[in-house]
């Protein structure tokens, strides 16, 4: 029987890779489809950044600075924020980048969706769930191969 491992490292870190890319690709067009997206985000316990996504877009941000006048704020923000209009190109209005930050700042823990225009899916059986699995095999293969662990630790891994 043919042992050859660093053929099989290579097939799996060109799944990776397509992966990344596909689970890359699948975020930023879930994100550029939506026409609107308002999140708050808490800066101390009475002040609140708000921001508005329009297309995958950064076209607005304001700050409250009391919950009374939260309503109010974001109101004024969807009304003063620039107006996009829908195109059937996946990055019409803004770059790679600046959709993979704002995907970034929306990941974060303490953001609070307020409102969304639209639907915004990511399929459960998709690319990042099998990246995920992926990542998580890899770096168990990594951490069986060091040598510098004892036996026990490599079991634990």
């Amino acid at each position: 029987m043919n042992e050859e491992y660093e053929e099989a490292a290579h097939v799996r870190n060109q799944l990776g890779a397509f992966l990344r890319g596909v689970s890359r690709g699948t975020r930023i067009r879930a994100l550029t489809s939506l026409p609107e997206v308002i999140a708050a985000n808490p800066i101390s316990p009475n002040v609140w950044e708000i921001v508005c996504i329009r297309y995958g877009r950064l076209v607005g941000s304001a700050v409250s600075r009391s919950n009374l006048t939260i309503a109010k704020t974001i109101e004024s923000l969807q009304n003063t924020s620039e107006v996009l209009v829908s195109s059937d190109q996946i990055l019409s209005h803004s770059t790679y980048e600046e959709v993979e930050k704002l995907l970034n700042f929306l990941d974060r823990e303490n953001i609070r969706l307020v409102s969304i225009i639209g639907e915004w899916t990511l399929p459960i059986f998709g690319a990042p769930g099998a990246q995920f699995v992926l990542e998580r095999q890899r770096n168990r293969d990594q951490g069986n191969a060091n040598l510098w662990l004892s036996s026990a630790q490599r079991a634990n891994n």
